[in-house]
């Protein structure tokens, strides 16, 4: 069920109270201008309502991948509100730890299955914004890869018939890291802004093809920093929609200019007498610079790269280099032998140890 903030009823309290104070309270109620204090309440909850977001998708709007399981949900909330945009995010999932958890992400699931559920889930939560990013588990499981933007474009309109009035903004979607599945994304996306641009002024294409390789804790799901382009992208998209005309949106902190991001990766770890489990490792990267050798140039880029621990050998001297006097006989001319002291080289001998050493290592 659709949640109803408390706001709504705070612009009726208010509309009252105005009225009261130009003395329309004096007038009995059966003789009260119904019509008026109808009019200005309507406005006022109008005024006071919060745009209702329906983040719509799989997986990666569920939040799979982040540590707090928020998606960009939370990252995009916070930036809304510090805009003046009062929101409240609806669908029948929830799923992380934000202050509003609802949304209709699906794990697992393809465009046709977001479809089916479409109709009873946009007449439920009666969103004013979609955020719509699917296609993912189409491109993965090769689900009729070539019939995808068309059944993309049919959903579309399947919301657009839904809710007239809403605002729908549709994504270029993340990227993968296996290569194949990358392929199968990137011709996927190829398609979509000519589909979107064929869907009238309520309809807007988001890229958010940008967050992919490093920016993924799998194959396919992105870590948080990877999240917070996403949010930032929408933040983006939905800033010219409802900031045009007003006051400028702050802009936030830009994750593409980042020069520290923590990034969290997923390790298949080997259980002793068989079997294996998901492990989840952190570590803060940097973009440094890196200056290296090429035809004979040297050139400078900026590298992401993560400081790690290493075990090395390497050998240590256990007896120096020295001189010794060894006693040794020496035969005469006249075939006798005579007892001496012969001063002897001895070279050093060496022994093997191990320890740990941090190094800068690309990501």
């Amino acid at each position: 069920m659709p949640r109803h903030s408390p706001l709504r009823r705070v612009p009726l309290v208010g509309s009252l109270v105005v009225g009261l104070s130009l003395g329309v309270g004096a007038v009995p109620a059966a003789a009260a201008p119904s019509s008026a204090l109808d009019e200005r309440t309507r406005a006022g909850a109008a005024a006071a309502a919060p745009l209702r977001i329906m983040p719509l998708g799989d997986s990666i709007t569920f939040g799979a991948g982040s540590l707090t399981m928020d998606s960009y949900r939370e990252d995009l909330r916070q930036r809304l509100t510090a805009a003046g945009l009062s929101v409240d995010f609806v669908g029948s999932q929830v799923s992380g730890h934000g202050a509003d958890r609802d949304n209709e992400g699906h794990p697992g699931w393809i465009i046709q299955q977001i479809a089916a559920h479409a109709d009873q889930w946009l007449a439920t939560a009666q969103p004013d914004v979609v955020l719509l990013q699917i296609g993912t588990n189409d491109m993965w499981r090769k689900v009729d890869v070539a019939g995808a933007p068309a059944r993309l474009s049919a959903l579309i309109d399947q919301i657009r018939a839904a809710r007239p009035g809403a605002q729908i903004f549709v994504a270029k979607i993340t990227s993968a890291k296996a290569a194949g599945t990358r392929a199968r994304i990137n011709a996927f996306n190829a398609a979509i802004p000519r589909l979107v641009a064929a869907k009238g002024p309520r309809v807007h294409l988001v890229d958010q093809s940008s967050i992919g390789g490093i920016d993924l804790r799998d194959n396919v799901h992105p870590h948080d920093f990877g999240y917070a382009k996403m949010a930032f992208n929408w933040y983006q998209a939905l800033r010219k929609v409802y900031g045009a005309g007003t006051p400028a949106w702050p802009d936030g902190v830009d994750p593409y200019r980042a020069t520290r991001a923590k990034r969290c990766w997923l390790t298949l770890v080997q259980i002793p007498g068989g079997g294996q489990h998901n492990r989840t490792d952190c570590a803060w990267t940097y973009l440094r610079p890196v200056t290296s050798t090429v035809d004979g140039v040297r050139r400078t880029r900026r590298v992401w790269q993560v400081r790690r621990t290493f075990v090395e050998k390497y050998r240590v001297v256990a007896v120096p280099a020295h001189y010794t006097y060894r006693t040794t006989r020496v035969r005469k001319a006249d075939g006798t032998y005579v007892t001496k002291k012969v001063r002897v080289y001895v070279a050093a001998t060496y022994t093997t140890r191990t320890r740990r050493v941090a190094r800068w290592v690309k990501y």
